[in-house]
């Protein structure tokens, strides 16, 4: 069982020693209705660009969605990003990695998902480089009926991956996960040597938690809910405010004092 995040002793902490890897949706923003209406809140912005400079680079976007999603939202920044749960990634430096997929596979999943659906208003169908999200938040009682339609199409294709989450079930194509994509930004500069702190929500973040621990690194869970993390928050307020301490902390080079949230 985790712990509250006031509960974590950064005291050891330094920014040249840091890295800081954040899930998106449900972290960095609430999750919304449709993918297209969240709002990235221009303070969570500025903490994550004072991160970046006070950190020298070693933060990065893990995200399900695709990072052409993740520019669109943090244009005009382009920060180093995994998408996809894994699938692809664009490094510290600016290369890309990964993406490859098989899009015949993909464009028939897409179109036996659609016609599952076609009569079931309110389920969203969100086509993705590498994948197909359902998601089923504005009809939460046909979770069931989305599970059942998702598991039986994946089953039909070896190289497909099934993935559930908070109101959406995603068909991936691959076997990539965000584990992998935290293993190799830790392996590269300016992540290399650092010990990583990674934050999410949901289900598929439990990978990313294990890889952290396997490194010495801490891990932050957002919500309740069973989890391998070591640290969590109550709701993505929180985190965002703790985050924000945080880079005032790591700016003001000082730990936090006693009572206080983390502040490396």
């Amino acid at each position: 069982m985790c712990e509250p995040i006031s509960a974590f002793d950064t005291g050891r902490l330094r920014p040249e020693a840091l890295a800081v890897l954040l899930d998106f949706d449900g972290t960095l923003v609430a999750i919304a209705d449709q993918p297209g209406g969240v709002v990235l809140k221009q303070h969570t912005v500025r903490t994550l660009a004072r991160l970046e400079t006070l950190l020298g680079g070693a933060v990065a976007i893990v995200s399900g969605r695709s990072i052409e999603d993740i520019d669109r939202i943090f244009a005009p920044r382009r920060p180093a990003v995994a998408g996809i749960h894994g699938l692809e990634r664009r490094d510290g430096g600016g290369r890309r990695h990964g993406g490859d997929y098989d899009r015949a596979a993909l464009d028939a999943i897409a179109t036996r998902l659609g016609d599952a659906i076609a009569d079931r208003p309110g389920l969203v169908l969100e086509r993705k480089p590498g994948s197909v999200a359902l998601h089923y938040r504005q009809c939460p009682e046909l979770e069931a009926f989305c599970l059942e339609q998702a598991r039986d199409i994946a089953a039909r294709h070896p190289d497909a991956r099934l993935l559930s989450g908070k109101m959406v079930v995603e068909i991936k194509l691959g076997a990539r996960t965000k584990a992998d994509a935290v293993t190799d930004f830790m392996a590269e500069p300016p992540f290399a040597g650092r010990t990583p702190l990674y934050a999410g929500d949901d289900v598929t973040d439990e990978d990313a938690f294990r890889a952290v621990a396997g490194l010495g690194g801490i891990s932050i869970k957002i919500g309740c809910g069973e989890t391998v993390a070591l640290y969590c928050v109550p709701d993505t307020e929180a985190f965002l405010d703790w985050l924000g301490d945080l880079s005032e902390g790591l700016a003001a080079g000082r730990a936090p004092a006693h009572g206080e949230g983390p502040r490396p």
